[in-house]
């Protein structure tokens, strides 16, 4: 007797993605939804258009079936958005350059291709050449300060394939990564140059823990002076300044000593990084006396005040009151 025997095929048949995204810096894989490129901004912006990041070294993506598809990745109409925290900017506006074009945030605009992966190319990982702005017009602008976790921009996207598979759908937000005031005038302290504040040979007996009236502690002063290209401005302004506070004191900024840090005054009051004194512009020009001086923690760690050279960095910025 022949028994029969059912051979049954199932045949299975749907979409393939065959577009693979990765986060650089997290090492993450993704095929759509949401991802955050953590940035980190300068205080120093300039007249015009300020180029601060490039979300190609944040996120790569490649064609993983090249042999069966051409994959493209699209910014999707009205894909460029200002962020959450856009309304402390004031007039300054941000947006990306794509291939040469420009978008500006909030702005309409059509989908435009930002990358083609032709089939037959390999299946390399390609950065996503997306280049993030911020615009600046005015003489004097307003304060503003960046906080960790501010969101910029978000950028939407998609991408498709030839022939037609899945579609995925992708939202990037563009956050601070630092804290920063951001100089949104075109007036610049000392011509756009470094003040360079030259400490010599310091001894550890002249670096004291807090700042006070002792002969002993040693002071550098330097004159800043300030000048606008419109030499008919005369107002009231704002100097702040922005650097990275130390661990041991709220009053200093840091320096590349663990327990070192740099106090600045004005008229020999202390200006702690983010907080600002007012001075005035007249015809487009001023200028200001401040000082300089060390102090180092009151509770070393290992590694914290070994000898040797030492430097430090900070921004004035330049604001309407």
């Amino acid at each position: 007797m022949f028994k029969k025997a059912m051979l049954i095929l199932l045949f299975f048949s749907g979409y393939t993605h065959a577009y693979l995204c990765q986060n650089k810096i997290t090492g993450e894989t993704f095929k759509g939804g949401d991802q955050n490129l953590v940035v980190y901004l300068d205080s120093d912006i300039a007249d015009g258009e300020n180029r601060f990041a490039n979300v190609g070294d944040f996120i790569e993506c490649k064609n993983e079936l090249p042999l069966s598809f051409t994959d493209y990745l699209d910014l999707e109409s009205n894909g460029v958005l200002a962020g959450s925290s856009a309304g402390k900017f004031g007039d300054l506006t941000g947006g990306v350059y794509i291939n040469n074009r420009r978008f500006i945030a909030n702005q309409d605009n059509e989908a435009f291709n930002v990358f083609t992966f032709p089939r037959y190319a390999g299946d390399d990982y390609h950065p996503i050449d997306i280049e993030l702005f911020f615009a600046v017009t005015a003489p004097v602008g307003p304060y503003i300060e960046i906080n960790p976790g501010d969101e910029l921009m978000v950028l939407k996207l998609h991408s498709y394939s030839d022939p037609a598979q899945s579609v995925g759908y992708y939202k990037w937000h563009i956050i601070a990564g630092n804290r920063v005031i951001l100089a949104t005038g075109t007036c610049e302290i000392n011509n756009g140059e470094p003040i360079e504040v030259d400490f010599g040979n310091v001894g550890k007996s002249k670096v004291k823990t807090a700042v006070g009236d002792s002969l002993s502690q040693i002071h550098v002063n330097e004159t800043i002076y300030f000048d606008c290209d419109n030499s008919g401005i005369d107002m009231d302004i704002n100097i702040s300044l922005s650097a990275t506070p130390t661990s041991f004191s709220s009053d200093a900024f840091e320096t590349t000593t663990g327990g070192l840090g740099v106090v600045m005054l004005h008229d020999n009051v202390i200006i702690p990084p983010f907080d600002k004194f007012s001075s005035k512009l007249e015809e487009g020009q001023g200028s200001e006396d401040l000082s300089f001086t060390l102090i180092k923690t009151p509770n070393p760690e290992v590694g914290d005040l070994t000898e040797g050279f030492f430097s430090a960095s900070a921004s004035l910025i330049i604001s309407i009151q």
